[in-house]
């Protein structure tokens, strides 16, 4: 019975009400946004993007990255590095905070969509089949050795903070992870699930865990644990493993430039963390 219900958590949800809400937004903001100022890309990332979202999933997140502005970490760059760096890139008239009002400006005009603007997103209530989080940001370069670099996109929230991430590379690292163990993502989404109806049962609190706090976790597990084909003894094995990782070791995000657990509030706490396993272990029957 637990293995049958694993199998039913592991399912992506349905994709037809995404796919057609992002299309949707894709094509709204590609046709309203002032195309011969601003250069972007429109794209999904989260769950959608990852195609580890669930049944029980809604929110659509979505990214719309200015791509003729980036900005970097010049400051950190050696004296003879910023030096390289100035000869090859000049200062733009535009910014982040300027594209990002016009993407406000664009919605307010528009009798299409009720939407609010939250700390870090913009989000979008009402006018199509799903809600969607908007993400407006502009271009990254993490300058390792300059002219290379990794690439990211920035933004800021209300109160000013940069924001820095890697939507990219947290793609591809999935995917390629994957690759090697094709169940690696079915068993992401049996966790979103398990975290889902333990939140529902009360065990644990929305607020002290997110999907890319899970998704982030089952990424560090060692890759032989995806091969075992018995579900329930796959889930326990993933708890046991997880639980002496962080203990011992620093899990990563899956961007590979973070690490998960901090006090930071784009990152996880290990107690919150250890809760959630010991209760999913209960849940699945250990």
């Amino acid at each position: 019975m637990v293995n049958k219900k694993l199998e039913e958590y592991s399912k992506q949800g349905d994709k037809t009400k995404f796919t057609e809400t992002f299309n949707e937004l894709k094509e709204f903001f590609t046709q309203a946004i002032n195309s011969e100022k601003y250069k972007f890309n429109i794209y999904l990332q989260g769950s959608y993007g990852n195609d580890t979202n669930i049944q029980k999933e809604s929110d659509v997140d979505i990214v719309i990255e200015l791509t003729n502005v980036f900005y970097s970490n010049k400051k950190s760059l050696t004296p003879e590095q910023r030096q390289d760096f100035d000869s090859k890139y000049s200062k733009s008239s535009i910014s982040v905070h300027d594209f990002k009002l016009h993407i406000l400006n664009i919605l307010k005009n528009t009798k299409k969509y009720s939407y609010s603007e939250k700390n870090k997103c913009i989000k979008i209530i009402s006018g199509t089949l799903l809600n969607a989080d908007i993400i407006v940001c502009a271009s990254y370069r993490y300058f390792y050795r300059c002219p290379k670099y990794f690439e990211g996109i920035t933004f800021f929230d209300k109160n000013g903070k940069q924001i820095i991430s890697y939507p990219k590379l947290h793609k591809n690292n999935m995917t390629e992870k994957n690759k090697r163990v094709p169940d690696f993502k079915a068993t992401v989404r049996i966790f979103k699930n398990l975290k889902i109806e333990l939140i529902n049962d009360n065990y644990i609190n929305e607020e002290n865990i997110s999907s890319y706090f899970v998704e982030s976790l089952i990424y560090n597990i060692d890759e032989k644990y995806f091969i075992i084909s018995n579900l329930k003894d796959r889930v326990l094995g993933i708890i046991s493993f997880a639980l002496n990782f962080i203990e011992t070791k620093e899990m990563i995000t899956p961007c590979g430039r973070y690490y998960l657990f901090g006090k930071d509030d784009d990152e996880w706490t290990k107690e919150d963390a250890i809760a959630f396993l010991i209760n999913a272990y209960i849940l699945v029957g250990g």
